[in-house]
This record gives structure tokens, sequence and C-alpha cells, in this order.
């Protein structure tokens, strides 16, 4: 498991926090989409002429109608939207891309839909609609149709690629009406990549509604949208909070998607699904979570999916604190098979109804394999499943910790058939709980279970009558909020006198990570050898020189010995500072090399910039706002050969190396902090660097961090802005340059000082961490994989402690 490991600048220690749960199990996102961006470099119509005015409703209209490659060039704003105030038709007879780069906003202005797409022929699958890097919001529609943000009919294909849906509201009632954001309906096939649909609402789909059409869905997020009709079809709606799906005789597959928060108000809290023929419904490393009802008293069913009719397979997901009145997790209705594997049923509830787990509204046959069923409360009985037949096979699996308000005797924890006692769980006592007080049940008592082949942990038995062994289930640990990262108490190591800078790795060659940290006021470097368990010695104190000042601090093989040795600046000597590596923890007297007189060296890192397998060094001289470029020797030593400017007053302080613009040559990306911008200077391969490009961000981005934080596959940057008390990304677009920024806030006063990405919550996407200077707690925001941030989760670090820097690893072995 990942810890975090942080400084304290006010005091002198460094601290560890050894993660003790990583939330409950995620998906491993690995869904590769069929398709990727389409080209747009050769566009048929490009809509504007450089100015923000020239970018309206009027010439995109233009060239909707003509189809092919639609690009904007709307001047040099970063953020452009476009007001629609009458639909916006799309051609019937060309295929259409339109490519909104991230930089184009289509506002409905809560009048009008936004785009119709109208085939006129079910029968055919062309011609094709794409829309890529468009922000839709703000979409109405009140005829007989969902939609709002695009409409889809009678046949056609759309593809939505890297695309948000904001605030589309379709008509808040009606039967067959579907999709606050997108609907399509009479065939035709819709694929979804990449995209986030968020607070979306229709009487079914709060956000994508399908009908007699087929439907992919890749890698993307479904948060806040809500079904706001009633009473089911036939009726007035309310299926599938975030999606309701009639497919017909159409082919469903959902793949490393998330639903956070989606509400349902009759069948469905974040999806529903009906199939008249057994058509398949897959959903692979999905993760359902937080999905319910509009409100406690309406009479739903499945807080998390209803499927009906089908041939149902899930593998991998985690469907988790989902509720409803009956039905919890999942509902199955009619459906011909069912397939779990690896599924985690995890802390959903069914108020007064049974099946919080699972319910199976008919005999179903199935296999569930590798399935966690845990901490799940029915009002009724069957907190695990309810009503499941013998035909299913459960193998490998751990049920436990369910739990039911009316304890009723045979089946009240999990019943796997209808109409029979086939029990794998039953209350530990027949007793009835005192008001408002849930019955426990034990773990793994088989009783009656006749015909069910059960293998749990392992051991097999084959259950033929009516007496049955007991049968042990493992523990299973559940942290109580999936959105939390939880951590054992704080381990500290005394340094020197007031700690800047902190680095990990194993520099002594046992396979164990160790620490290299940066004494300011103590002129030192100290060495913490890590035992492997969490714990560390103070091992060596380096000498940095009288008054050294030393605020930095870079880690790599420096003389080709294969051996990692230690880089410092020394801020008041002016100088950085070399110590070469024995590979047993032992260092070198440090060697200096000067900056330049009057020079403040704040920040450097160390990588091969010119392509010889040597380690070459930039640091950033902060008070003349310059960057320098030193190229290694292979022998210990570098030569100054390049000085770059950041600008007056900038301030540079860290700096990030990494290719930018996909050309396999190292670019560099610096945090100017006193110029409030981040700077960009693209790489040749030969140690030089091209002029800088600058982006304006929030007050104070002395520190950066580069990854891919909405899985495009392009480098994102992310800087801590000290005085900003916030964190800004900028999305790179893979070509060097970057665009729109979001802030996330790090709390009043924080005086975020440093920060680093990762995955902390095992769900592969990347998280930030951040140490609060000003708070005195370090901050972790877990991403939602599209480049936004949930609100920052805090772990104090004690009164007056002031954490400066922060790195992350895995310290004690788990």
């Amino acid at each position: 498991m990942i810890n975090i490991l942080f400084l304290t600048s006010s005091v002198l220690w460094l601290s560890i926090l050894i993660s003790a749960v990583v939330s409950w199990p995620l998906p491993r996102n690995v869904c590769t989409p069929s398709i990727g961006l389409q080209n747009t470099s050769k566009p048929t119509s490009i809509v504007g002429i450089g100015t923000s005015a020239s970018c309206n409703q009027s010439a995109l209209s233009a060239a909707l109608l003509k189809g092919g490659i639609i690009t904007f060039n709307c001047g040099s704003v970063q953020n452009i939207t476009i007001n629609i105030n009458t639909t916006l038709n799309v051609s019937k007879l060309n295929d259409t891309v339109i490519d909104g780069a991230g930089i184009v906003t289509l506002n409905g202005l809560g009048k009008t839909r936004i785009l119709n797409f109208d085939r006129g022929d079910f029968r055919y699958s062309t011609p094709k609609l794409t829309v890529q890097r468009l922000r839709f919001i703000n979409g109405r529609c009140q005829d007989v149709d969902g939609g709002c943000a695009i409409l889809q009919k009678n046949g056609g294909t759309t593809i939505i690629n890297s695309c948000s849906f904001e605030n589309n509201t379709g008509p808040v009632v009606g039967q067959d009406v579907a999709g606050g954001a997108v609907w399509t309906i009479g065939g035709g096939t819709t694929m979804v990549v990449g995209s986030v649909f968020r607070s979306n609402k229709c009487s079914n789909g709060g956000a994508l509604g399908i009908l007699g059409s087929g439907l992919t869905i890749y890698n993307s997020h479904f948060e806040t949208n809500q079904a706001t009709g009633n009473g089911g079809n036939p009726g007035n709606g309310g299926n599938g909070g975030a999606i309701s799906f009639d497919g017909l005789g159409r082919n469903n597959t959902i793949c490393g998607t998330r639903f956070t928060q989606n509400q349902g108000n009759k069948f469905g809290g974040a999806f529903f699904r009906v199939s008249y023929n057994g058509s398949e419904q897959n959903i692979f490393d999905t993760v359902l979570v937080d999905n319910n009802f509009v409100s406690k008293n309406v009479s739903g069913l499945a807080g998390g999916l209803y499927i009906q009719g089908g041939m149902v397979s899930i593998r991998n997901s985690t469907i988790a604190n989902n509720s409803a009145d009956g039905a919890g997790g999942i509902f199955l209705a009619n459906d011909k098979t069912v397939t779990l594997n690896g599924v985690n049923l995890l802390k959903n509830a069914a108020y007064t109804g049974l099946g919080a787990g699972v319910f199976c509204s008919s005999p179903v046959s199935g296999l569930f394999t590798g399935v966690t069923v845990a901490n799940n409360v029915a009002g009724a009985f069957g907190a695990a499943f309810a009503f499941c037949s013998t035909t299913i096979t459960l193998s490998n699996s751990i049920i436990t910790n369910n739990t039911v308000g009316n304890p009723w005797p045979a089946n009240a924890c999990t019943n796997m058939m209808n109409g029979g006692p086939r029990v794998v769980q039953s209350p530990i006592n027949k007793q009835k709980p005192a008001t408002g007080e849930d019955a426990p049940c034990t773990n793994g008592t088989i009783t009656k279970a006749n015909n069910v082949s059960i293998v749990l942990n392992t051991t097999t038995w084959k259950i033929t009558g009516t007496n049955a062994q007991p049968a042990y289930l493992g523990p299973v640990i559940i942290p109580a909020n999936i959105y939390r990262i939880s951590f054992t108490p704080m381990i500290s190591q005394v340094t020197g006198a007031r700690p800047m800078a902190i680095k990990t790795a194993d520099i002594n060659n046992d396979n164990f990570l160790d620490l290299v940290v940066a004494n300011s006021n103590g002129d030192t470097t100290s060495i913490f050898l890590g035992y492997g368990d969490g714990s560390f010695k103070q091992h060596k104190t380096l000498s940095n020189g009288a008054n050294a000042g030393t605020n930095g601090i870079a880690i790599g093989d420096i003389n080709k010995d294969n051996q990692l040795d230690i880089a410092v600046v020394n801020r008041n000597a002016s100088n950085v500072g070399i110590f070469l590596g024995q590979g047993n923890g032992s260092f070198s007297k440090q060697t200096t090399f000067s900056t330049g007189n009057g020079s403040t060296p704040a920040g450097l890192a160390l990588n091969d910039l010119n392509n010889d397998s040597i380690l070459d060094l930039i640091v950033t001289d902060h008070e003349n706002g310059l960057l320098l470029v030193f190229l290694g020797t292979g022998n210990g030593t570098f030569r100054k050969t390049l000085l770059l400017s950041t600008g007056n007053n900038s301030g540079p302080y860290l700096i990030v190396i990494n290719d930018f613009n996909k050309d396999n040559r190292l670019d560099i990306a610096v945090g100017n902090g006193d110029g409030n911008y981040v700077g960009i200077f693209l790489g040749d391969g030969t140690g030089k660097f091209s002029g800088q490009t600058t982006y304006y961000i929030e007050s104070g981005p002395y520190a950066l961090v580069a990854a891919d934080f909405n899985r495009d596959g392009f480098l994102d940057i992310v800087t801590a802005n000290y005085y900003g008390n916030n964190t800004s990304i900028l999305f790179g677009n893979g070509d060097g340059t970057f665009r729109r920024k979001y802030t996330f806030s790090t709390g009043s006063g924080s005086l975020p000082y440093a920060i680093v990405s990762g995955d902390f919550n095992g769900d592969n996407i990347e998280d930030l961490i951040v140490p609060n200077s000003g708070t005195d707690n370090v901050g972790i925001l877990l991403g939602y994989g599209n480049g936004k941030f949930r609100k920052q989760n805090t772990y104090s670090t004690g009164t007056g402690s002031a954490p400066v820097d922060v790195t992350v690893g895995d310290f004690n072995g788990d």
C-alpha cells in the first residue's frame, strides 16, 4: 500500500503515515476503446475567423448542415461559449466530426435542444456524428423526446469522445422519454468514450437514454444525474438515474465507468435496462457508489442496477453504498443467465424490503465466482441474496457481516431459492431485535442448501441432503467511506534544523526504501535507512557547507557507476552540491559547482536532456528569473551550457521534466511562483530548448506535477498555488500546448507548498497529495479520471508543524 511521508519545517522532524486500508476494491480501468480521437488536422469547415465573436451559432449551423470535419478558430481565448437559441440540425447525408479542442462550450441557455441528428431511416447505421472535446450545458427540451444536448433519431451512429454534459434537462415525466443529455431512439448506435455526465435530468435516464439502439460506454463518469418521472413503465417513468436503456434486441457494454450519486424514482438508482430477447448486458471494471432514490419514501427497486430479460455478465466491479426500498445493489428480473466474477457488493441497503445485495425476481441460472458480499442491510430479509435459484453456483466467495431488521427464522440473511430455505447465512438468534437494531448473521452455517454447489475459501462441499457441514468464511475489512484512505498514527523521526525537501530511493541496495532530507537551517543532508516495516534509522548526516541554505534534492546515478548519488541546491551559497554514493548508504564529501554570483538556486531536476545516456541537471534561479542547464560529463561533474529566461520577477521555483509534445524529446515545465504562471520550454533533444510559453495560474504556483489526469493520453500539469490556497490543472493537448484550467481548493489559509500525484486508492486514476503549510495538515484529492478531483480529505500533521514537502512510497512492504 502507498504510504505518505511529509516534512514539517517549523519543527525538527519528518513524519510517516502508514496506509492501513485503501478503500473498497475498485476497478482497474483497463478498458481500451475501439476508437480514439478523430484526426481533425484537415477540417472541412472552420467556425470563426480568429475572434471570439465570429464563433457563433450561425457559423456553426452552416458547418453542421454541410457535414465533414468541423474545428474552431476563436482567437487567443482559452475558453469560448457559443450560445444556442434554436436547435442545430446535423447533416443526414455526410459524416460529421465536431472537435472543440477542449475550449468550446455549447450553451442551450435553458431554452432549447442543442443538436438534432435525424438520419431518417432506422435501417442504416450511417452517417456518423462524432463530437469530441466539447462541453454541452443547459440544454432544454419539452417535446416528446429527451436528448436536450444531442438527439439521435432513426438510424445513424453517434460517437461521443472526451466531452462533458452538465445541467441538461428533459421532460419531467413521461413513459418513453429519456436522456436529459443524450437520447438515441429508433435504431442506430451510440458510443461514449472518456466523457462526463453531471447533474442532467429527465423522466427516465437522467443523463442518457436509449430506445431500440445499441450502446457502448468506455471510461466515463456519471454523477448526480436524476430520473424525475414516477410510476415506472407503463407509468410516468423514473427509471435509471443515470441511464435508461430499452435496447430491444441490442447488446450493451459498459467498461471502466463510474456511477456516483445518481438518483432514480422507480427502478434503478444508477442504471435501468430492459431486454426482450436475451441480448447481452456486460458491465466490466466499473464502480457504482452512492446511488439511490429521490426520496426514501419512493417504493423503488435497485439502488444500483436494474436489469431485465438479458444475459448478464458483471466482472471486476464494485457496487457499494447504494440504497432503495428494495434490492439495494442489483435487481435481476427474468434474466436468462447471470455471471458475476470478481464483483464486490458492499454496504448496500434495502430499507424496508429484501435483497440488499442481489434480488432475483424469478429463478435464474448462473455462476457467481470471487464475489464478496459484505455489510449489506435489508429491512425484511435476504441481506445478501434474495430469491435466487438453486441453479446458481457460488464459488470462491466471501459472504459476511450482512444484517437484517426482521430476522425470519429460515431466510433472513441469505435466501438462495424462491420459496425455499436455501440459506448460506442464518440469524445468530431468532429473537426479534430491539427497536432500531439489526439482526446479525452468522458467517457460514449452511443449512438445507440441497443442490447448491458451494466453494468457499477453496474448501469444497457438494451439498446433496438436508444436513450440511459448516463452512468458514474469512473476514473482509470494509472502511466507512470509499472516498477516504485510512492511516495508522504518525511515526516521527528527528532531522536537522528546518527540513525543506525530501526524496525517497533505495540508496543502500537492500530493496527497502530510504529517505534523504535537506535541512535548510542545519546546512546538512540527513540519510535515513529503511527497515522495510515503516521504520527508519538515522544513518548519516552530510555537511552542505556553512550557511548553505539547502532546500532542494535530486537523486540519480550521476557518475555512471550504477550507484545512486545525491544533488542538492544550496540557496545561500549559490551552488549545487554533489554527493557520490557508495551503494551502501555512505557518500563522498560534497563537491560543489557555482550557479553564478547573486543567484538563488531553488529547485533542481536530473534527466538526460541530450540523449547521451548521461544525467544532466536543470536548476531554477529564483531571484534572477532563470533556468540553468548543466550537461553531465558522466564522471560526477557538470558544465553549464544554457540560460533560459522565465521573465522578470517570475520567481521560478520547482520544475518538471517530461515529453509534453510527444516527440520523444524531453521538455521543461516550471512553476513561476512570483509571476503566477507556468512556463513551458520544448526541447530539441540536444540540450537546447525553445523560448518560454506561459500559462497564467492562481497566485503562487511554486510547485507542480505532470501526469495524465483526464486519461486522454496527453500529459497534464497540476500546480500547488501557495497564495491561492488551491491547486490548478492545465490540460495538455499533446503538442506542447495546454488549455483550460480548473482550480480545486485546499482550504482557507492552507498555503500548499508542494504536490505529488499517484494512484492512492487503488483505482488506477491519478490522485493528488499536498502538504498544507498554513493549516498543519496533508490534503488528499482523489481523482475522478476526467481531470477533476473530489473535495480534499485532510490528515493533521500536528499543531505548528507547517508541512512543506511530501513523498510517497511503500515503506512497510504491504
